[in-house]
């Protein structure tokens, strides 16, 4: 596929111009494979909304306060893959919402390397990773890309 079928495709811009990498049905377990994949694969910054404190690695147990209601402020996660910024927000422990910023993805090595960052994300939990519009609709429309594994499937 070329760049501009791509750039159609996947990262037109919309409403919602953000596309999440989302993987359904998590357990403790499974967050802890991600972190640690993460955070040894690829640059991190992790940001505490409370006291404004920027790690370079994901911390799973301050992140579990804030899922128990034991802290009541947030974190954000930007991981750094080559000059692609993949964010996470910790919202619910039973799903990883990885946000891209579709404005940002200008050309098909950035496209690549997403779809790479899946797939490995797919190995690593041996679940289904999705790449998905932001739409807030609950169909199966929304899903752009679906990857098991090596297995990529385009919708």
């Amino acid at each position: 596929m070329d760049w501009k079928n791509i750039k159609d495709k996947f990262y037109y811009i919309d409403n919602g111009k953000f596309r999440n990498i989302i993987c359904y049905d998590l357990t403790l377990n499974d967050w802890e494979k991600w972190i640690n994949f993460v955070n040894i694969n690829y640059k991190v910054s992790f940001k505490s909304y409370q006291t404004q404190v920027v790690k370079d690695y994901i911390v799973l147990t301050d992140i579990k306060e804030y899922w128990e209601g034991l802290n009541e402020y947030g974190f954000m996660a930007s991981i750094y893959i080559e000059d692609v910024q993949i964010n996470c927000f910790f919202n619910d422990s039973s799903d990883l919402d990885n946000d891209i910023d579709a404005f940002e993805i200008n050309k098909v090595e950035q496209h690549n390397t997403i779809v790479k960052y899946i797939s490995n994300i797919s190995k690593c939990l041996n679940k289904k990773v999705y790449l998905e519009r932001d739409d807030f609709e609950d169909d199966d429309s929304k899903i752009l890309i679906e990857v098991y594994n090596s297995d990529v499937v385009i919708n």
